[in-house]
């Protein structure tokens, strides 16, 4: 059985022991932009889904159909929908973390990723990340528009893995170097032009993690 957790959940309850009586919202989840695009019933399992974790130590099965019991819901609960926004993330039992916390050095628990609850999240800057990507990778695609999608994807870096501009600088800076990446590369059988990679391939958490580890350096 997998399971999934509500980002920083003990952040936003009243009591810090299992199972409290109730867990607080930000009232600018009204305005959330983001969270505004979710249609109603979409709205209502995100928050039935809160609230639950907050009965469960914040380890709720990935299973949609016990979900939609659990909270009264009449409509499939989409749950990767929730997982691209970041609204909910993959669980990580505490038992694999004190079984791995004697050989994690500082390196490994300095890089442990912060996520919010909408609406009490310190706000990721879009468009200098943008004007980072323009300024260091200048024969790359142009981003022409901050989609929903591509904000999501920038956010869910953001929030695990390049938590701060100095980071996304050295991350482009470390693309800029890839010939593969910036079209520097003769074109592959088949094709007229060569590769160029945008910001939506390196967004990607499986693209991110390979470009990290210098797959396409080589």
């Amino acid at each position: 059985m997998n399971y999934l957790a509500v980002p920083n959940l003990e952040r936003w309850q009243h009591y810090k022991d299992r199972c409290p009586p109730w867990m607080k919202l930000h009232r600018d989840l009204l305005r959330d932009y983001e969270f505004g695009q979710y249609t109603d019933a979409q709205k209502y399992h995100l928050l039935g889904i809160w609230l639950l974790a907050t009965q469960l130590d914040n380890k709720i099965p990935d299973d949609p159909e016990w979900l939609k019991v659990q909270i009264g819901a009449k409509s499939r609960i989409d749950i990767q929908l929730y997982l691209r926004h970041n609204d909910l993330v993959q669980h990580a039992s505490n038992m694999l973390a004190e079984c791995k916390q004697d050989a994690i050095g500082e390196t490994e628990t300095e890089t442990e990723t912060e996520n919010y609850i909408r609406g009490s999240a310190p706000t990721v800057p879009y468009g200098e990340i943008k004007n980072l990507y323009e300024k260091l990778l200048p024969n790359n695609p142009r981003i022409v528009n901050l989609s929903n999608s591509r904000k999501a994807n920038i956010r869910a870096r953001w929030n695990n893995g390049i938590p701060d501009l100095d980071s996304w600088e050295q991350y482009f800076k470390h693309i800029a170097q890839s010939k593969f990446l910036t079209g520097r590369c003769q074109p592959s059988r088949g094709r007229t032009k060569p590769f160029v990679a945008d910001i939506d391939f390196l967004t990607s958490e499986q693209n991110m993690l390979k470009i990290v580890e210098g797959k396409y350096h080589e």
